[in-house]
């Protein structure tokens, strides 16, 4: 159908009146469903998307895009715990996927289970590689694990992958709020020499 057609094309608003005709007509097919869900998650109906994908897999629940959907929904609503169910079910179909492990870290990320979240966001960059504002997360984990030198290689490899400059001083304020001892310090220096804005001043007054 249309609506098909355009929710393919990733023309969302014209794709979600035919797409919600078609249901309203007796459309009960999952391809219907599914990309109406698909739609609705992309205008941000999270609620309205999650019916949607789940209706879809009542008639195609071998779908993976349809599971992996309402994973999505289930972490935009903050339902961690059902999300990261869904995605360790995802990645017993496909445990290469480096994007299905970043979404496992996030929803550890979201139940507090920093080691996990770790682990899974170092599986994805191991994958595939992960973009500056995932690398910066990671090295935020890092720290709060104590783990400061950890931090910093996955602060320098977010610079690399164009993590923005504001996003920068605020992941070495995050190593300077460590208050820890003269490696912290050394740490802290390093990385911001990388960044060649801060001078030496600015280090001595974070880190006192």
């Amino acid at each position: 159908s249309l609506g098909i057609t355009y929710a393919r094309l990733e023309r969302l608003d014209d794709a979600l009146p035919h797409l919600t005709k078609a249901v309203g007509l007796g459309d009960q097919s999952g391809t219907t469903y599914g990309l109406l869900g698909y739609c609705w998650l992309g205008k941000g109906k999270h609620a309205s998307a999650l019916q949607a994908y789940r209706n879809a897999q009542m008639t195609m629940p071998d779908v993976l895009d349809w599971k992996l959907g309402e994973a999505q929904c289930l972490q935009a609503t903050e339902d961690h715990r059902a999300a990261a169910r869904l995605f360790q079910e995802a990645l017993r179909m496909r445990p290469m996927d480096g994007q299905l492990w970043l979404h496992y870290g996030s929803a550890q990320l979201g139940l507090k289970n920093e080691s996990e979240a770790v682990a899974a966001l170092e599986f994805s960059q191991r994958l595939g590689g992960l973009d500056g504002a995932a690398l910066r997360t990671l090295g935020d984990l890092y720290l709060r694990l104590d783990l400061p030198d950890l931090a910093l290689t996955r602060y320098g490899e977010a610079l690399n992958e164009g993590l923005g400059l504001v996003e920068a001083l605020e992941a070495s304020s995050a190593l300077a709020s460590q208050r820890c001892s003269g490696r912290c310090g050394s740490v802290i220096k390093s990385f911001r020499r990388r960044l060649r804005i801060v001078s030496s001043n600015d280090l001595r007054r974070c880190c006192s």
